[in-house]
């Protein structure tokens, strides 16, 4: 089910037959521009299930009732199972066509909760990947694009910016420390830290650039230079190796044309 808005009213949206997911908006059209502004609130979930880069493992012997202490039996049982992850948050925004629609501005503000983030931790002792339940985590940025088409005939421009904050807001223990002994002062716990693979800041500025040469041919141009910002490469640690930023840039030459 889906309903627009026009002349600045204000139109539900609801979408997906099992979440609803309203949606706000408000659209405003005039001879050379428009504009679309938005509000939502989001909801999702990721099932959980039985992690079987553990299996075979000792460990499982103690899910027999009576083998071992329950426990063994509930930490056996934890090692093996995930819980399912939900998330929930809104974002609000605009859409914008400006300058006799020359000029496309799309921004927004985001924030979202993830609750018991399914995340892969690495077990150095067993040389392996678990997955496990990463308590909270926060999310929250905005995101930016434009697009222009300039005066100048076959030139357009376009470009990208986003911001992200991304951490642990509750209690995570991803190791237990130097000491291997879970509940003692060397536990790393990530919470307040920032997420793996994260970066605070990300973007991009291209041309592309189409010139004529004849009625049947013509010469493009065009080019990129893309930026994104350090961040972790791990999320079971507190400290260790991190991602430098990275600037790049690309471009190429091509002739098209007919015979």
């Amino acid at each position: 089910m889906q309903a627009m808005a026009s002349s600045r009213r204000l139109v539900p949206v609801a979408s997906l037959p099992f979440n609803m997911l309203p949606l706000m908006r408000v659209d405003h059209a005039a001879q050379n521009m428009a504009l679309n502004f938005y509000a939502s609130y989001k909801t999702g979930f990721k099932s959980g299930g039985v992690d079987n880069s553990i299996l075979p493992t000792a460990a499982l012997q103690y899910i027999k009732p009576g083998f071992g202490t329950e426990a063994q039996r509930q930490a056996a049982l934890d090692s093996v199972v995930y819980n399912s992850e939900t998330a929930k948050g809104g974002e609000v925004g605009v859409k914008a066509m400006l300058a006799d629609r020359a000029l496309r501005i799309n921004a927004s503000l985001y924030y979202f909760v993830f609750d018991d983030l399914q995340v892969q931790n690495f077990d150095g002792a067993a040389v392996r990947f678990l997955t496990v339940n990463a308590g909270e985590v926060t999310t929250k940025g905005f995101d930016m694009d434009w697009g222009w088409q300039t005066p100048l005939d076959g030139l357009r421009l376009s470009g990208t910016l986003g911001y992200t904050d991304a951490k642990f807001t509750d209690t995570f223990i991803s190791s237990n420390g130097p000491d291997s002994t879970p509940g003692t002062a060397d536990d790393v716990n990530l919470d307040g830290r920032r997420a793996a693979r994260a970066p605070k800041w990300s973007g991009n500025i291209a041309f592309d650039w189409t010139v004529p040469m004849s009625d049947s041919l013509e010469l493009g141009l065009n080019g990129n230079a893309f930026y994104s910002g350090s961040s972790r490469a791990m999320m079971s640690r507190s400290t260790g190796p991190s991602l430098s930023a990275i600037p790049t840039a690309s471009g190429n030459l091509r002739w098209s044309g007919s015979i």
